[in-house]
């Protein structure tokens, strides 16, 4: 942050129209620059095993920047740097706790006075105001976060069709997809592909939940409906804001 107040010479010894149209000028101006606040992504589900959500973090995407480079320039984060595919069953993800850096300040304000001299004791100030003088959107972190710096990474899990290894949500220690199997004994109870290599016996009751045998998540897709570090909001001082006025003094 600086400021700076700058006085223009009255100009006393030009003619009238020329010290009044140019003399005493007062130029002042606030720069505020800084970087954003440090802000983790996190996702909804415990596939740490820790007996809680929403502080647990994704992988990262191996050659993706966390900023994001999209024209809309409230894309603010990039959804693509994130997965939860790879995950380890009982750990945390790799991205890093603030990993990440949320909108930061970029503001300047500049101020126009010019002083008057009506009568020996009657002065006149003319002020002209301009907050955030460029019009640089000031985006709010606390828009797309949590309240605790996290930023809350959405997947879609796929639907389970028997038979189809594509929409296995689980792989096993080998990276096999865990998909479940049709049941020829009963098509409402497709087995959950916890038997041995994935294949429940024949009449089994296929009623044991993938996650039993699962030890890595996949074929998870981000959900676009999240707006993923999509700033949503501004600070106060988000658009340009002009005001003006006359102060008297005697």
């Amino acid at each position: 942050m600086a400021n700076f107040i700058y006085n223009l010479p009255s100009l006393t010894n030009q003619n009238a129209f020329v010290r009044n149209a140019a003399g005493d000028w007062e130029l002042s101006s606030i720069l505020n620059f800084a970087t954003g606040p440090s802000v983790t992504p996190v996702i909804g589900d415990d596939f740490a095993g820790i007996g809680s959500s929403g502080n647990q973090r994704p992988n990262l995407v191996p050659g993706q920047s966390c900023q994001a480079s999209s024209k809309d320039g409230r894309q603010w984060l990039n959804p693509n740097a994130f997965t939860v595919n790879g995950l380890q069953i009982g750990q945390n993800g790799n991205a890093g706790v603030g990993i990440c850096t949320g909108p930061g300040n970029s503001d300047v304000d500049f101020s126009l006075r010019k002083n008057f001299k009506i009568t020996e004791r009657l002065k006149m100030q003319f002020q002209l105001d301009f907050f955030n003088l460029f019009n640089h959107p000031q985006y709010s972190t606390a828009a797309f976060t949590n309240g605790k710096g996290g930023i809350n990474f959405s997947y879609n899990t796929p639907k389970a069709t028997p038979g189809d290894a594509t929409t296995a949500a689980y792989a096993d220690s080998q990276g096999n997809p865990i998909f479940s199997q049709v049941n020829p004994a009963d098509s409402t109870k497709p087995f959950t592909g916890c038997g041995v290599n994935h294949l429940a016996a024949a009449g089994a009751a296929g009623t044991m939940s993938a996650e039993w045998c699962a030890a890595s998540i996949i074929n998870r897709t981000y959900r676009t409906s999240s707006n993923f570090g999509l700033a949503t909001g501004t600070r106060e001082n988000g658009w340009r804001q002009i005001q003006y006025g006359l102060k008297f003094t005697f």
